[in-house]
Formats: C-alpha cells, sequence, structure tokens
C-alpha cells in the first residue's frame, strides 16, 4: 500500500475509501464487543442471583434439620451439602466467566480506541503531506 503511495498510483478517494471503510469496521467491532459484554454481564448476574437463591436455600434447609428427628437430620444435612457443592459450582462458573470472557471483551475497547487513533493519525500524515504540494502549486 506504502508503495502504491509513493508511486502516485492509488487515488486520494480510495484510500478515503479505505479509512472509512476501517473506521465502520472498528465502530461496528466496538458496538458489538460492548452489547456482547452487558449480554454476558446479564448473565453473569443472573447466575449469581440464582446462586444467592440457593445458598438461602441451604440456610433454611439446615434450620429446619436441626429440630428434627436423626434420621430426617442427616438426610436433610446430604441434601445441604450437595446444594452447597452445587452452589460452590455456580460460583467457579461466574467466576471463570468474569476472567475468561467480560474481562478480555473490556479490553477490545483498548484496543478499538489505538486503531481510531491511528486511523486519525494516517489521516492527519496525509493531510499534512498535502499541504506542502498545495503550497507548490499555487505559486
Amino acid at each position: 500500500m506504502s508503495r502504491q503511495i509513493e508511486d502516485g498510483t492509488a487515488t486520494r478517494a480510495h484510500l478515503d475509501q479505505q479509512l472509512d471503510l476501517s473506521r465502520q469496521r472498528i465502530t461496528s467491532v466496538e458496538q458489538a464487543f460492548a452489547t456482547a459484554t452487558q449480554d454476558m454481564a446479564s448473565v453473569v448476574r443472573q447466575i449469581a442471583k440464582l446462586r444467592n437463591a440457593g445458598d438461602v436455600l441451604v440456610e433454611n434447609f439446615a434450620k429446619y434439620s436441626s429440630g428434627e428427628l436423626p434420621v430426617l437430620r442427616e438426610g436433610l444435612q446430604a441434601v445441604c451439602e450437595c446444594l452447597a457443592a452445587t452452589e460452590d459450582h455456580r460460583q467457579a462458573h461466574v467466576s471463570r466467566i468474569e476472567t475468561q470472557v467480560i474481562y478480555p471483551l473490556t479490553h477490545y475497547e483498548k484496543v478499538c480506541r489505538l486503531a481510531k487513533d491511528g486511523l486519525k493519525d494516517c489521516k492527519g500524515a496525509r493531510a499534512t503531506r498535502r499541504l506542502p504540494n498545495k503550497r507548490f502549486t499555487t505559486k
């Protein structure tokens, strides 16, 4: 691409189209990843609410079992242990989604910002390169 610019074979309109297309794609990626991040955060919140409800259920079963006969108490304690293990699994699921999905998606905002800045720099460099040519041709 730079060789075409140096040779003068690429038109300015074509370069402007490429810059606009790149800007549109960056904006599209930025919006899509922002939406995906919000959706995944919503899923994590729902899983966390379910985990909290499960914790309350375990606590209620544990309170109820304390006043029952030994056989029923042992059975309810076994249920509580299974539910607690399920809630621990949900917590691990929430943590994994946050670290493996949400945090990497949020880093793309910085990448998109840097790409937009790169496009601005490219466009600015082209504009400053055009100025001496315009001055030269007007004299």
